[in-house]
């Protein structure tokens, strides 16, 4: 949240009109908070799929996402509207695209930026998906390891249409090691994952220092490769001291909640919170706009935790237990 306010904003696409350029720079590796988010992603989710079927993993994954989403993106598209301005602008069938969360293959753009990491997500749900749909679950190491073999191969040869789109290889390393982490924390440690989570970290290295020139180019920051480095490599030990246990203070239910708050933080932040800095820039201090902005962003995705995610999520879950009853019965 801090990169997008404090430099994404304001030093590419014009997006926010409060700037800070005497300090942006040490935002950058905010940018950096997707990356983790995957190793997450890669984690959890394979913790699911090993527990269910198909029709299981399906209702938990839109249990888990939709609710918080869909009032994100209406609450995200009523701000537009009202107070958008010449910079944002929304439509009502790019609305609509929107909440199905695949807006991007109907052809409409994203209502808030931050939706491109959700359309790497459901590529990622649907390579598990498909393992637990042909039960093939329980070769998910083998699997990691032709999907990491696929990456690399990608990164030295170059974009394959079909392929590139479907392995998102400039991202599958951090899945990959999301879901070999939580292997180890399962399984026990192995030769062949360890061997996995390294290549992995190597490739992830490669991709984020490959990236730096661009960054520079696009924010006007040089990135530091030594930061960057430390920053990608702190991700990879956090994983593995959770994985072998050394963690369990993160167990206490105040960061649990927290953890739980940072999926409707991400959703509201962005475009929201720059809109409200084109409305107040030029009548409010931006130090005292930026920490004010962020702590109503938190209340938000405080209240959106609680009394979305927390209140409509058992009764959708419930409705899609209901159908996928009665297709199993069907069958």
């Amino acid at each position: 949240m801090l990169y997008h306010y404090m430099l994404r904003g304001w030093a590419a696409d014009d997006m926010s009109l409060l700037s800070f350029p005497e300090i942006g720079h040490h935002f950058q590796y905010g940018r950096l908070g997707v990356d983790l988010f995957f190793i997450i992603s890669g984690f959890v989710i394979l913790m699911t799929a090993l527990k269910k079927d198909h029709f299981s993993f399906v209702i938990s994954r839109i249990t888990r996402l939709y609710p918080a989403f869909w009032f994100s993106v209406t609450f995200t598209a009523i701000v537009i509207v009202l107070f958008g301005g010449e910079r944002y602008e929304v439509g009502f069938l790019q609305y609509l695209a929107n909440l199905t969360m695949l807006h991007k293959y109907l052809g409409f753009p994203s209502v808030d930026g931050v939706y491109w990491t959700l359309v790497v997500e459901l590529k990622f749900y649907f390579l598990i998906f498909l393992l637990v749909f042909f039960k093939q679950i329980h070769n998910i190491k083998a699997f990691l390891g032709l999907w990491l073999l696929s990456a690399i191969v990608l990164k030295i040869t170059g974009h394959v249409p079909v392929l590139s789109h479907m392995l998102i290889p400039e991202w599958a390393t951090y899945f990959i090691a999301g879901c070999l982490f939580y292997l180890l924390r399962h399984e026990g440690v192995s030769t062949y994952k360890i061997v996995l989570i390294f290549v992995s970290y190597a490739l992830a290295l490669v991709n984020c220092l490959d990236g730096t020139e661009p960054f520079q180019a696009k924010y006007g920051v040089e990135p530091s490769e030594e930061i960057t480095v430390l920053v990608i490599t702190s991700f990879y030990a956090f994983f593995f001291a959770l994985s072998l246990g050394y963690t369990k203070i993160l167990n206490r239910p105040f960061f649990v909640y927290l953890g739980v708050m940072t999926y409707p933080l991400y959703l509201i932040h962005e475009n929201v919170g720059f809109i409200i800095f084109n409305l107040f820039h030029d009548s409010v201090n931006k130090y005292l706009l930026v920490s004010s902005v962020s702590i109503l962003m938190l209340i938000i995705a405080f209240m959106i935790s609680k009394y979305i995610e927390d209140r409509y999520s058992g009764t959708l879950r419930t409705a899609l237990v209901r159908v996928a009853d009665k297709i199993k019965s069907k069958h």
